[in-house]
C-alpha cells in the first residue's frame, strides 16, 4: 500500500462524491442507454422489453435498483448470468478455440452501468497516462501507435541492440485474487460502502452455460478479471531484462496472475546471434517475428504492405460475404454509405471514417491533451518543431506522414478561442485573424525567441509587453499585436479573456 499512496489516491471530497444517493432519473436513464438488441440473460428480458413496459414496470425496477445501494445486498437471482461461446474461428477444435460470452440480467446491467459511471468521474484522475483501455477520454489506438513507433526498423541487425518483450498472462479473467482487487480499491481511498457495491456485483455472480441454447449446472463464479497482452520494452541486455521481469513477477505475486511463458515472445533488434541466446534461455520465452498482432492489428517494422494487412481484410470479407448470403442485396457502395434516415444502411465511407481518425489525433496535439501518445508526439516526433510547421520527415511512421499530410485540409476549418494564451503559439496558431507569424519571420529568428512561445508569454494582464528588440525589428507585426485587446469574451475572432482557457474549434459544413 505504501506504493500506492506515492501516486494518486481519492481526497475525501472524491471519496464521499462516489457515495452520493442514486436517483430515480439516473436508473431511467442508464437502462434506456442500454441497446435494445442485447442478448437477455437468464430472466429471457432484453432491455427493449423493459423500455416497452416502462409506464408499467418503471416504479418496481427502479426501487430494485435503488435497494441495492441502500441494503447493500442483491438478490441472487439478479446476479445470475448465463455463459454462451462463440467460435474465434471458422473450424474451431478446441476450447480455446471459443470465446465466452456473459449474458447478464438486465437490472444487474443497470446497476452495474451506474457504479461504471461513478467510477469513470474518477478513474483518469488514477490511472497513469500509459494505461489507455477502458478509461474514459482515453484511447487504446494511442497504445498501439506509440508501439508501432518502437518497433520501426526492428528488422535491422545494426543500430542500439533492443528487446521487446509480448507477456500473455496466463487465464487471466480466472486468476486475479479478489483480495488484490479489495486491498488496491481501500489503498486508492474509495470508501467502503463503494468497495463493497463493487465486491457484490464481482463476486457473487452465478454461472449457467448455454448448450444447445438451454442452461446447464449453476455455480459460483471465482476470479474473472481480463487482461490484454503487456507489452515490455527495454535495452536488450542481462541487467534490463532481469529488473524488467523481476518486477513484473513481484506484481504477478501480488495480484495473482501468472506469466505464460509458452505463449510469451521476446523480439530482437541490432542484438548479436550469441546474446539471443542468452537471453532467451534466461527469460524462457520463444523468439518471436514480426508482424505480430496487437490490439488486433499487426505491428510491423518496414514500410506498411498489402501482406501485413491481409489477415484483417480476409475477415472483413468473410463477414461481409456472410452478411451477403443472408441479408443483404447487392447495391453500390455511394448508396449503402448513405445514412438509414436517407434510405441507406449507413456504412461508414473508410476514406472519410480514416481522415476523421487522424483529424481526431491532430486535435489532440492542438489541445495539448493529457495523453501518454501527445507527449510522444511532441518529444520524440516534432523534437521541438512545431506541428504546424514542421517538414514531413523521409523516414518516419506511416500513420505518422497521414497526419503529417492531413494539416492543409484540417488548418482551414479549426479556429481558435484565445482564452488566456497559455496554450496558443504566439508564432505557429491562427490567433491575429487569418494571420500566422511563422509565414512572416524565419525559421531561424523563431528559434530564438522560442518554437514554444505562447501568447501568454508577451502579455502581463493588462498591456502588452513585447521585447524591444522584436518592436525594432517588426513594427508591422508589433502593431497587429497590439491591435488584439484582453476581453472577458471569448469569440471566433481570437478575442482575450484572463479567465478562460485556450481552446480550438472546428468549422462545420465546410468541405
Amino acid at each position: 500500500m505504501n506504493v500506492i499512496h506515492r501516486g494518486r489516491v481519492l481526497t475525501t471530497e472524491e471519496s464521499e462524491e462516489l457515495c452520493k444517493p442514486f436517483t430515480a432519473k439516473e436508473v431511467e436513464t442508464t437502462l434506456f442507454s442500454i441497446p435494445s438488441n442485447k442478448s437477455p440473460g437468464p430472466d429471457g428480458f432484453t432491455s427493449g422489453f423493459y423500455r416497452a413496459a416502462w409506464s408499467i414496470i418503471k416504479n418496481d425496477v427502479t426501487a430494485a435498483v435503488l435497494d441495492f445501494f441502500d441494503s447493500g445486498k442483491i438478490l441472487k437471482q439478479i446476479n445470475a448470468t448465463n455463459i454462451t461461446i462463440v467460435p474465434k474461428v471458422s473450424c474451431p477444435n478446441g476450447v480455446s478455440d471459443y470465446r465466452p460470452i456473459a449474458c447478464c440480467n438486465v437490472i444487474y446491467k443497470v446497476i452495474s452501468k451506474l457504479l461504471t459511471q461513478r467510477i469513470n468521474e474518477v478513474l483518469s484522475m488514477l490511472v497513469s497516462s500509459n494505461q489507455t483501455a477502458f478509461v474514459k477520454g482515453r484511447s487504446i489506438m494511442t497504445n498501439l501507435l506509440i508501439c508501432q513507433d518502437l518497433v520501426r526498423n526492428y528488422h535491422r541487425s545494426r543500430g542500439p541492440a533492443r528487446c521487446l518483450m509480448k507477456i500473455d498472462l496466463q487465464k487471466a479473467y480466472d486468476l486475479v485474487d479478489w483480495g488484490f482487487v479489495n486491498a488496491m480499491l481501500r489503498g486508492l481511498n474509495f470508501p467502503d460502502r463503494f468497495i463493497n457495491w463493487l465486491m457484490l456485483c464481482v463476486s457473487t455472480t452465478r454461472f449457467s452455460v448455454l448448450i444447445n441454447g438451454h442452461p446447464k449446472g449453476y455455480f459460483q463464479g471465482q476470479r474473472r478479471l481480463r487482461q490484454d497482452d503487456i507489452m515490455l520494452f527495454c535495452k536488450a541486455d542481462e541487467e534490463s531484462t532481469g529488473l524488467m521481469m523481476q518486477k513484473f513477477e513481484e506484481f504477478a505475486r501480488v495480484s495473482g496472475l501468472e506469466v505464460n511463458r509458452m505463449k510469451s515472445q521476446v523480439f530482437f533488434s541490432g542484438v548479436r546471434e550469441g546474446q539471443k541466446v542468452a537471453l532467451i534461455q534466461k527469460l524462457g520465452f520463444a523468439e518471436g517475428q514480426l508482424p505480430v498482432r496487437y490490439l488486433g492489428l499487426p505491428l510491423i517494422s518496414k514500410k506498411l504492405s498489402p501482406g501485413a494487412c491481409q489477415p484483417i481484410i480476409d475477415k472483413i470479407h468473410q463477414r461481409i460475404g456472410s452478411w451477403a448470403t443472408k441479408f443483404l442485396s447487392y447495391a453500390a457502395w455511394d448508396d449503402v454509405c448513405v445514412p438509414r434516415k436517407e434510405g441507406g444502411l449507413g456504412v461508414k465511407q473508410l476514406l472519410h471514417w480514416n481522415k476523421a481518425a487522424l483529424g481526431k489525433l491532430v486535435w489532440n496535439i492542438c489541445q495539448h491533451q493529457e495523453s501518454l501518445w501527445v507527449k510522444w508526439a511532441q518529444v520524440v516526433l516534432l523534437r521541438g518543431e512545431h506541428f504546424w510547421k514542421v517538414k514531413i520527415p523521409t523516414d518516419c511512421a506511416w500513420t505518422w506522414r497521414q497526419v503529417l499530410k492531413l494539416r492543409p485540409l484540417l488548418k482551414n476549418i479549426i479556429w481558435m478561442q484565445v482564452g488566456d494564451g497559455r496554450q496558443v503559439s504566439l508564432f505557429y496558431d491562427w490567433w491575429a485573424g487569418e494571420l500566422r507569424f511563422c509565414e512572416l519571420i524565419s525559421k531561424d529568428e523563431i528559434a530564438v525567441w522560442g518554437h514554444d512561445l505562447t501568447v501568454s508569454e508577451w502579455w502581463d494582464g493588462l498591456d502588452w509587453t513585447i521585447p524591444d528588440s522584436f518592436v525594432r525589428r517588426h513594427p508591422m507585426l508589433v502593431q497587429i499585436i497590439r491591435c488584439q485587446k484582453l476581453s472577458q469574451q471569448v469569440d471566433k475572432a481570437g478575442a482575450f479573456s484572463r479567465d478562460i482557457d485556450s481552446s480550438f474549434g472546428w468549422y462545420c459544413g465546410v468541405d
